[in-house]
Order: C-alpha cells, then sequence, then structure tokens
C-alpha cells in the first residue's frame, strides 16, 4: 500500500530538506513485509512551469550530501517484577 507520508515545497537549492516519515517507519515496524522503500517525486507547482529537482543518492560521490535517515526512539521501560 501506497501513500503520502509528507510533501514539502522546495524553493531554493543547495539545502537539506526534511520529510516527516514517522507513519511510514511506525509502519514498517508493525508491518515488516509492507516495506517497499521510499519514493520522492516531483511536480509543478501552481505555475506550472518546467521543474528540476535532483536529490543525492547513496552512492553520491560527495558522502556530506548522501540522504540519511535518523529514527529516534524510547524503548519501553521493563515491567518491573513483584515477589
Amino acid at each position: 500500500m501506497a501513500w503520502r507520508t509528507d510533501s514539502q515545497l522546495i524553493n531554493s537549492s543547495g539545502r537539506w530538506t526534511t520529510f516527516d516519515v514517522s507513519a511510514l517507519v511506525r509502519n514498517w515496524t508493525a508491518q515488516p513485509w509492507s516495506n517497499y522503500g521510499v519514493v520522492i517525486l516531483a511536480q509543478a507547482g501552481e505555475s506550472g512551469s518546467n521543474l528540476q529537482v535532483d536529490f543525492a543518492s547513496s552512492e553520491y560521490g560527495e558522502a556530506s550530501l548522501r540522504p540519511k535517515l535518523t529514527v529516534a526512539y524510547l524503548m519501553p521501560l521493563a515491567a518491573s517484577s513483584q515477589r
């Protein structure tokens, strides 16, 4: 199942763009078989003009420009045993 998780207006170049994929990662955790990766699509804005958006891949020559996924999570507390 594919759905839009986040969308961003990108109106300048040479900067990092952040996408919130929290719901997607939660779904992957609950249903690992549903992980088909992430696709980033570009579409023309309201003006309908042509556009070009480039994103570096994980194999890009300059490592500092490669995409990264940062996952912050909390480990559940272990249930305390009562004697």
